[in-house]
């Protein structure tokens, strides 16, 4: 078995992996309050850790130079110039993190072979779809289900117009409502972004422009694993829906 960071297969710098240890989950610490005078403490829920991913690889060379200019090839990939990559492994080709490698990895050489654990670090615990759930719909309503087993923060994207003042859009997912009352001119998108907590309107000339303003809500919505999810564009006043599409962020813990 192997991984692939950043595009680039380990098998491509000689790498053979030994050993990877995925934990079943990330941490989970309780949260808790204590109040003085009171048995006990409240129940504030969980804060989940980020995922450290361990694997051990051996690799091996005619001569010790070889080995020492693999070592260095292997960091700069590795090191990826300082940004996260998309790390898959070979046992589950459809799911990948955003991950960047971590610690000091030290190489034990013995012989014409060298040993070392690479530890990464996945600041997002989840695991995501390398193939997304993406749905549209001409009707303004969707009934889906996605792959995966954690909620997802999907991104939603509206086309039509709205002159705004009366007209505009609700927006309702498994029961989350968020409604819009403002323009969205011919050719442009209205996106809601469940993930970066944000909303914009997406220009013809591709520029953002904050929609935030125009909606009643910030509460912004998920989608659920193992069910069927129900997403509901209804346009308001004058306002029409041409297309709506959901990409889900599907994902697993």
């Amino acid at each position: 078995m192997g991984f692939t960071f950043a595009g680039i297969h380990s098998e491509q710098h000689g790498l053979r992996v030994l050993d990877v240890k995925r934990p079943i989950s990330p941490g989970i610490a309780a949260k808790t309050v204590k109040v003085p005078g009171k048995a006990g403490v409240y129940d504030m829920g969980n804060e989940v850790d980020a995922l450290h991913i361990s694997v051990e690889v051996l690799l091996t060379g005619q001569t010790l130079r070889e080995i020492r200019d693999r070592v260095r090839a292997v960091a700069a990939w590795l090191r990826n110039d300082d940004r996260t990559g998309m790390l898959t492994f070979d046992d589950e080709p459809d799911k990948a993190y955003t991950a960047r490698l971590t610690d000091q990895t030290e190489l034990e050489e013995m012989a014409l072979t060298g040993q070392a654990t690479l530890t990464f670090l996945a600041a997002d615990p989840l695991a995501y779809a390398v193939e997304d759930d993406v749905f549209t719909s001409e009707s303004g309503m969707l009934s889906f289900q996605r792959k995966g087993t954690a909620p997802s923060q999907p991104l939603i994207e509206i086309t039509g117009e709205s002159g705004g003042m009366d007209g505009g859009f609700e927006v309702g997912l498994n029961g989350s409502m968020m409604t819009y009352k403002g323009p969205l001119g011919f050719g442009e998108r209205l996106v809601i972004d469940s993930r970066l907590k944000t909303a914009y309107l997406l220009k013809t000339d591709g520029t953002k422009q904050s929609a935030l303003n125009a909606f009643d809500s910030l509460i912004f919505p998920l989608t659920l694993p193992g069910k069927e999810n129900q997403l509901q564009v209804s346009p308001l006043g004058a306002a029409t829906v041409d297309q709506v599409k959901i990409t889900c962020r599907s994902c697993w813990y």
